[in-house]
């Protein structure tokens, strides 16, 4: 078995370049998923998040590994690009899923993007079994290893920096769009007691729901944009096309944070020098001050990744046939659809009911796990 993983993350450069490079991500997978059916690959996964982009394959041999190279820097351009193989990959994918590399040390959503990275490839033909139990095994490691983390006084998310930086100019802020990262900041907001909160979204029935959920008011783009409330600060959180913030409305707004990638604001928002305007890049500085006491444990866990990622390594390498690791695999998968719920159907429960829930869940899926893994033994040694 063979590893090679070629990324590029905000360390290496700017947000806005990975954010261009987003686009083209269905191209990369094409390309990587020719490469398998040409057999120079086992399988290929594309790890694709708002401050990174990660490839990890399953080469086939030297030939297939250069091919792999040559399909990515194809794509990616002129990114500088870092490069691990084997156990050093397995080692990146961790501290990657752990959160450790991250703007924000430990994010909350890192986790759920990377599994769902190898949920996609697997839908798409892409993921060799060696790469689905690397999956299974680092998902439960990093998932170990984030729960350490220290909580106090830390965001735990870009989009919770961002609801930070906003609340420090106002308490009347609208968060524009619906999806996961204006989710995040509307619950640090809650934490923060922000109680003036407003919800915008092009489809209002979701700008709704969030209103209903955190007890806000809703309202749609184009009313926002005609007839914006009085807010002191915005933080959008939306894809598609730069959004022209209508300044002349808003006489109060005092800060606008853009977390969405790549960037929405538009020029004059940016030339305005009596705002507080921040994208991704410029969120950068306020991490680092922010997250000072997640260095430690940054240490600590990069250690622990180390050690991690030679164990499964050796596993993987070694250990081919052996099956307990469909039983993590369920799990995670499980999980990861609770915390997807979690977000929508199920955002009403409280703690208590919610780990019942999740204490329900794990059993099922380990029955389930079980009864897989009795399934492929009596195939195998039928």
């Amino acid at each position: 078995m063979r590893l090679l993983l070629l990324g590029c993350d905000h360390r290496l450069a700017p947000l806005a370049a990975l954010g261009a490079v987003r686009e083209h991500h269905a191209t990369l997978s094409a390309r990587l998923l020719e490469l398998c059916r040409r057999g120079l690959a086992h399988g290929a996964v594309v790890v694709d998040t708002c401050n990174r982009i990660e490839v990890l394959c399953e080469p086939l041999d030297d030939a297939g590994a250069a091919a792999c190279r040559d399909a990515v820097r194809a794509v990616l351009g002129d990114l500088p690009l870092h490069e691990y193989t084997d156990q050093g990959a397995v080692e990146h994918l961790i501290a990657v899923a752990t959160g450790i590399d991250s703007l924000v040390p430990g994010e909350e959503q890192i986790l759920g993007q990377v599994t769902r990275a190898f949920r996609a490839a697997t839908e798409a033909g892409m993921a060799s079994k060696h790469l689905q139990s690397l999956c299974a095994r680092v998902t439960a490691v990093s998932r170990s290893l984030r729960h350490q983390r220290p909580q106090q006084g830390v965001p735990d998310s870009v989009a919770g920096l961002a609801a930070r930086v906003v609340a420090d100019h106002g308490k009347r802020i609208a968060i524009v769009g619906a999806g996961v990262m204006a989710r995040a900041a509307a619950e640090e907001l809650q934490r923060l007691h922000v109680q003036g909160l407003w919800f915008v979204n092009r489809t209002v029935a979701r700008a709704e729901g969030l209103a209903q959920h955190f007890h806000g008011q809703a309202i749609g783009l184009d009313e926002f944009l005609a007839a914006p409330p009085a807010v002191d600060g915005v933080i959008l959180a939306l894809g598609g096309k730069v959004l022209h913030l209508p300044l002349d409305r808003l006489p109060h707004l005092r800060a606008v944070v853009d977390v969405s990638q790549p960037a929405v604001l538009d020029d004059a928002v940016r030339a305005r020098r009596d705002l507080c305007v921040l994208d991704l890049d410029g969120l950068g500085p306020r991490a680092q001050a922010a997250c000072r006491a997640l260095e430690q444990w940054v240490a600590d866990t990069r250690t622990l990744a180390a050690g991690h990622g030679k164990a499964i390594w050796n596993g993987l390498a070694h250990d081919g046939h052996n099956l307990g690791h469909v039983v993590t695999l369920h799990v995670e998968a499980a999980r990861d659809e609770l915390m997807k719920a979690q977000r929508s159907a199920l955002s009403h429960l409280d703690q208590r009911m919610l780990a019942y829930v999740t204490t329900l869940v794990e059993r099922i899926a380990r029955r389930n796990a079980h009864l897989h893994i009795q399934d492929l033994k009596a195939k195998v040694f039928a």
